[in-house]
């Protein structure tokens, strides 16, 4: 079987500093062992600092100090998540989490993380939770300066 490898290379560019980052997650997309995959991104300016994407230690119910930095603005695709870090609205299916929504609540609170929905298509992180196209994993690349 023939395998193929892409070269690519992290170009970095100076001026902006702004951090930004990007989130997904999916329970779906053919997933044989029923585990969610959570990907994320992170950009200073125009260029990629961190990524990844893995598969949850266990299955997913859902996907859902200032130091003279300006705040980390997020991305995500799930209006739910977003809704539930910003307003702690904690329920039965959410209470297991409760640690990591309300370490995020007094971020948000705090204004060190912007969270803002994002279309998925849209979301720079949604080729490291799903199978995408040979088109929309280009543009994506393409975003991404790779």
């Amino acid at each position: 079987m023939a395998r193929y490898c892409f070269v690519f290379a992290l170009c970095y560019n100076k001026g902006n500093t702004q951090l930004t980052g990007y989130s997904d997650g999916s329970w779906k997309d053919g997933n044989c062992k029923k585990k969610s995959v959570t990907g994320y991104l992170f950009t200073v300016g125009d260029n990629l600092i961190s990524w990844n994407s893995e598969f949850q230690a266990q299955p997913s119910l859902s996907t859902c100090d200032k130091n003279g930095f300006q705040p980390t603005k997020i991305y995500c695709d799930n209006i739910s998540a977003i809704k539930l870090c910003t307003n702690f609205n904690i329920s039965a299916n959410s209470a297991h989490m409760i640690r990591a929504i309300s370490y995020l609540h007094e971020q948000i609170i705090s204004n060190n993380f912007i969270l803002e929905y994002i279309q998925s298509e849209n979301n720079l992180s949604d080729f490291l939770t799903k199978t995408l196209t040979k088109i929309k994993l280009s543009n994506a690349l393409e975003c991404l300066r790779f």
